[in-house]
């Protein structure tokens, strides 16, 4: 059958944000044929096509077949954010030097190639947004280069893979949001240094969180991380679930450390490697089956900006030092079973009543149940009440002093002689202190009948 010609130049070339060497390419020889019976297939050579980016226009129907064919040496795919349908093409995986592909918010569906394996200096992979289907493919365990991973927003199935963490180390996000993903997360993931942003919500993950947070190290610096390990002509970009909202972070995806499990069923308590992540800056764990006490020394993550825990079964008190975290913009315990007290002090008198909604157990400022036998706030005075309790008990303070005299002069000579003993030793002192006063904190705020008001 006959073809018919169309001259493409306008619609492409003005579509392509390339940079300028390449748009005299572009415009001075590109005309697509296309063929009425193969309407994906490209009667067209670009052998010198680097950049290609095609994004947030309105582009439809499919991507040509032989587009590997079409662009041999394409370094940088972009065709976000329009409406092209149909599968992703095999010819894909002949682009071998290809860093950035992004095909997100389109209408793709079937399932990953598995010739993307071949793409193993791939950088960027983002399919986000699709109607993509099937197991995550085994072949992307052979794209060793990848930092960033966006599959979510589709249909994929099955467990999340064991290999993520042992064959893409250098991954600095995974985002496997809204799918159909079942299972529990692999302990294998235990590896991955360099991950900051790990994003499994809303899939049907189960179990225990595991304990694999001890060995990322990039969730732990809390500097503003320099953005110099991207090659290419764009910012990565990634949606995140940020302090209630969807954000994209196009720009500043160097500086979002973020944790979302949300949605799942997960169980069990949260992991103690967890407060190691001091950088970490967005926590949502809400939605799941989670059991236990918020850590004591949740104040170390100092660098929090949203904590979503609501819709679990957290029970115990709310720890006083949450108080001092003042990087902290939004907060959200609702519908658990925490007791006693709510800690209103210091930073914690910026969230209103909605923030503990469904704790039939808690008390005080900003809700508006009184706790027990208090006209004032409980833990406003928590500390007065806490002192003046103790000073009843002087035999505590003999002991203790006397204990407190012989231990210190024991030690006085060697501490002021050894430097690094004296801050190794100031070091560890601090942290009993945070942690005792903090227990003692919750003790007497949960027994204030019978220590507290015992003297009124």
């Amino acid at each position: 059958m006959d073809g018919s010609s169309t001259d493409l130049r306008r619609q492409i070339c003005e579509g392509m944000k390339l940079v300028p060497r390449f748009l005299e390419h572009c415009i001075s020889t590109v005309t697509i044929r296309v063929e009425t019976e193969s309407k994906c297939h490209a009667n067209v050579k670009l052998p010198n096509l680097q950049v290609l980016d095609v994004s947030n226009n309105q582009f439809s129907d499919c991507i040509p077949e032989n587009i590997g064919e079409v662009m041999p040496i394409l370094f940088y795919l972009r065709a976000s954010n329009n409406s092209i349908s149909g599968t992703i093409p095999t010819s894909m995986g002949d682009m071998r030097g290809l860093h950035v592909l992004d095909l997100s918010k389109n209408k793709f569906m079937g399932h990953i190639p598995a010739t993307l394996g071949n793409l193993n200096v791939l950088k960027s992979l983002f399919l986000g947004r699709n109607t993509l289907s099937g197991v995550i493919s085994s072949s992307l365990r052979r794209c060793t280069s990848l930092e960033l991973l966006d599959l979510s927003e589709n249909q994929f199935s099955g467990y999340i893979p064991s290999w993520i963490g042992t064959s893409l180390t250098s991954l600095r996000a995974i985002c496997v949001r809204s799918n159909k993903l079942e299972g529990t997360i692999p302990k294998t993931m235990s590896s991955l240094y360099s991950l900051q942003v790990l994003d499994l919500a809303e899939n049907y993950f189960s179990g225990d969180i595991p304990d694999i947070f001890r060995n990322y190290t990039a969730m732990t610096i809390t500097e503003k991380m320099s953005y110099n390990n991207y090659d290419g002509f764009d910012y990565p970009r990634i949606d995140i679930v940020a302090k209630g909202a969807l954000r994209d972070y196009t720009e500043f995806l160097f500086l979002v450390i973020c944790i979302d499990l949300s949605s799942n069923n997960l169980s069990g308590l949260i992991p103690e490697s967890l407060m190691k992540l001091i950088g970490l800056r967005v926590l949502n764990l809400s939605s799941n089956h989670l059991i236990g006490e918020i850590p004591l020394n949740i104040n170390r993550l100092r660098e929090l900006e949203s904590m979503d825990l609501s819709e679990n079964r957290f029970s115990g008190g709310i720890p006083m030092s949450m108080s001092a975290m003042a990087s902290l913009g939004v907060l959200n315990l609702s519908y658990n079973k925490f007791s006693g007290p709510i800690p209103y002090a210091g930073h914690m008198t910026t969230f209103e009543a909605p923030t503990y909604y469904g704790n039939q157990d808690l008390c005080g400022p900003p809700l508006s149940k009184e706790c027990d036998g208090d006209d004032k706030d409980p833990v406003l005075n928590v500390d007065v009440h806490l002192r003046s309790s103790l000073l009843e008990f002087p035999p505590f303070w003999m002991g203790m002093s006397l204990g407190f005299g012989m231990g210190f002069g024991g030690l006085f000579s060697a501490l002021a002689i050894k430097r690094k003993w004296r801050s190794a030793f100031l070091m560890v002192m601090d942290l009993i202190a945070e942690t005792l006063i903090t227990k003692l904190q919750r003790l007497f705020g949960r027994r204030r009948h019978q220590l507290i008001y015992k003297t009124i």
